[in-house]
């Protein structure tokens, strides 16, 4: 799965409100728990298209939050 603009840094996985450039904040913040929850889960190949290198790895449950693995 490519991230696109869904997150612009890996930091936006653990801080899932974190905006940048968003238009709508809120909506933005919601909309990363509900993809990173649905690409966590079967554990999915992801590559942030916005990350520096390593921009290929799997993004795991952290508590509440996420993180993104390598």
């Amino acid at each position: 799965m490519i991230t696109g603009d869904v997150a612009h840094h890996p930091c936006q996985l653990a801080h899932l409100d974190w905006s940048f450039a968003d238009s709508d904040p809120k909506a933005a913040a919601l909309t990363r728990s509900r993809v990173f929850a649905e690409w966590a889960d079967p554990a999915i190949l992801v590559i942030g298209t916005h990350f520096a290198a390593p921009t290929a790895g799997r993004i795991v449950r952290d508590g509440a939050a996420f993180r993104f693995a390598v």
